[in-house]
């Protein structure tokens, strides 16, 4: 457990709310979630969880905004007018479901620990690299010339990207 975690939104300073911001960047890490690395500095400057996941998505709202503004700039240059009807009705939809799953996960967290995302990060985690490593053992028990490398290999090597090590060199 991180510190007393006492405080709410409210009771920390600008230095607590900087370092809980510039965690973010950890997100660029792939597989790490922006707003888990957010709690858990926000756990560590002694937030309560449920004031530690409410200043995370607080801290999303920029991003998530700027993210859609830039989209419907990238629509309006493209001349893809038309999209923007499915752009919006899908903004609307995200916004409301994302509303109820945020209210929800705050009251959840009221009463309840963390541990159980952690818990099925590391479990996710490890099927997952048991099933990479047992593919690409499967993909490469069999010995490819370059012609049938060609067809078959370019799909796994786009799916996992710096997963399979292949054995004649750049294909692609």
């Amino acid at each position: 457990k991180l510190g007393l975690q006492n405080l709410g939104v409210s009771d920390i300073g600008w230095r607590p709310a900087l370092k809980i911001g510039v965690a973010q960047v950890f997100a660029l890490v792939p597989g790490v979630s922006r707003s888990g690395i957010t709690i858990i500095a926000g756990l560590g400057e002694n937030l309560k969880r449920d004031e530690a996941a409410r200043f995370s998505f607080l801290l999303s709202i920029p991003a998530v905004f700027g993210a859609g503004v830039k989209k419907m700039y990238d629509l309006s240059q493209s001349g893809l007018n038309h999209e923007a009807t499915v752009f919006v009705a899908g903004f609307l939809a995200s916004a409301i479901v994302g509303y109820f799953c945020i209210k929800y996960f705050l009251g959840y967290l009221k009463n309840h620990s963390l541990a159980v995302f952690g818990w099925y990060r590391i479990i996710v985690g490890v099927a997952l690299l048991a099933f990479l490593f047992s593919w690409n053992e499967f993909l490469f028990a069999y010995t490819f010339s370059a012609s049938e490398a060609s067809r078959t290999v370019p799909v796994a090597l786009a799916l996992f990207p710096g997963v399979f090590e292949v054995p004649w060199g750049d294909i692609a």
